[in-house]
């Protein structure tokens, strides 16, 4: 791909040294950014052998396994993997979500990718959610309080998704909403949809509610759930990714744009999978020049997983292009940890601010117009090499200062746009890419970055 969108300057610094990299420019064209679902996910899914925070497993530690690996589309991602089941006829991997806010007046949309790696012998894929207090309806019949309730359990030797990635789609209808009904397109759309193809299906759908449900109007809260179930056979493998729901009000994605591209998400291009999740949409622009996302100083923000590749304690770099709307913010650009517990760079009203959290809060302050001027695409990067830290601007370094010590490790993921978790400081302007590396670049590295996209962002 052109140098003029970064690429090429992404793939020659994969020398293990870039541990973080998102960049506005390969965000696929099909991608929205709404930020609709109301089951947040990526940030906590995590490299881990037992469940997460907002998760349960089904069945034991040993069964289950959270991973990086390709997903439907290519990307890597976390993916939750059902695997090594033991040989007893029981609950063998996968998830359920914890409870989530809904309004039983409203309709809302269940999906997640799934693919079964090896189907072995037996067992059977339960897609279902539980809805509270209550239960649910069954949207077939209209029988109320089903309180273990599957959108579909197709079984063994039924799979339609073996070793293809398909999305799942069910619906969740107002409380009242007539059995069987609930409108165009809703009753006719749900069911399994083959990412290659798009052909929809209905083979293992049904089970015990017909395909969908209705809320009870005593439903306040509801949950996910994706199981594996009643294998004997230790060799079967199957793996779930991106679950989510929607809250149907026009601003959701397709069911074709969930099969052509992740929706919401800003994709680490290391292949560390520290995906970044959008909340409160901040708006993509897309032009010749590679594009960017432009923040509101409101409430915008992504929120990605915790990646222990990016804990650098005496080496590191932190590379952003951005556009700030004006230089008397209060504006976090990227935190790493939640709220000063890593490192972060950000606006504190006219000062730039390179912050590194150890023993005490180490800053190197400058002024916020000589680093990256309001309405002028910038280059602002931040190094510490363990005895000194810089802030460079467009490849030319403007401040430095002598410090020594480690920085911190957290696991509070990372954070764009915003003061980590403190829900503050949002950024107001734009920011086109962000990058980390686990050591302190040159000044002839980092001159290098700048040149190779300034003709990109006009400067």
């Amino acid at each position: 791909m052109s140098n003029q969108y970064g690429n090429m300057s992404i793939v020659s610094a994969r020398d293990g040294s870039l541990v973080f990299c998102v960049d506005a420019a390969t965000v696929p064209s099909t991608t929205t950014f709404t930020a609709n679902q109301v089951m947040p996910w990526t940030p906590y899914w995590t490299i881990s052998t037992v469940s997460v925070t907002g998760f349960s497993m089904n069945g034991t530690s040993a069964e289950n396994e959270l991973l990086i690996g390709n997903n439907c589309f290519g990307r890597r991602s976390i993916l939750w993997q059902a695997w090594n089941n033991d040989a007893s006829s029981d609950a063998d991997g996968g998830w359920g979500s914890s409870y989530f806010s809904i309004d039983h007046t409203k309709l809302y949309r269940y999906t997640t990718k799934a693919i079964v790696l090896t189907t072995g012998f037996n067992g059977t894929y339960y897609n279902g959610m539980h809805g509270s207090p209550g239960g649910v309806t069954r949207w077939d019949n209209g029988t109320t309080s089903q309180t273990n309730p599957y959108f579909a359990c197709p079984s063994h030797g039924s799979y339609i998704f073996d070793k293809t990635w398909v999305l799942g789609v069910w619906y969740a209808f107002p409380s009242g909403t007539s059995a069987g009904g609930g409108g165009s397109p809703y009753t006719s759309d749900y069911g399994y949809y083959p990412i290659k193809t798009q052909v929809r299906t209905t083979a293992g759908v049904g089970c015990n509610t017909g395909g969908n449900v209705i809320w009870q109007s005593t439903n306040t809260t509801a949950n996910q759930r994706e199981y594996l179930y009643y294998s004997t056979d230790p060799s079967v493998k199957m793996r779930w990714d991106t679950p989510r729901v929607d809250e149907i009000n026009g601003s959701e994605p397709t069911i074709a744009q969930l099969c052509s591209s992740e929706q919401d998400f800003w994709y680490d291009l290391t292949g560390n999978a520290t995906n970044m999740t959008s909340f409160n949409n901040p708006v993509i622009t897309r032009d010749t020049n590679g594009g960017y996302f432009t923040f509101n100083g409101s409430n915008t923000y992504f929120q990605g997983r915790n990646n222990t590749a990016m804990d650098s304690p005496q080496n590191l770099t932190v590379q952003a292009w951005v556009n700030p709307d004006n230089n008397s913010q209060y504006g976090h650009i990227f935190e790493k940890g939640l709220v000063n517990t890593q490192y972060s760079i950000f606006h504190s009203g006219s000062t730039f601010i390179w912050r590194t959290m150890g023993t005490s809060t180490q800053d190197l302050n400058f002024a916020a117009s000589s680093v990256c001027p309001a309405n002028t695409w910038s280059l602002v990067t931040c190094t510490y090499d363990g005895g000194n830290k810089r802030i460079y601007k467009n490849g030319t370094q403007v401040t430095s200062a002598a410090v020594t010590g480690s920085i911190s490790t957290h696991t509070g993921g990372a954070w764009i746009g915003c003061y980590g978790n403190a829900n503050d400081y949002f950024w107001d302007g734009k920011i086109a890419s962000v990058k980390v590396y686990n050591r302190a670049l040159s000044a002839t590295e980092i001159k290098n970055n700048f040149d190779s996209q300034r003709n990109r962002f006009g400067v």
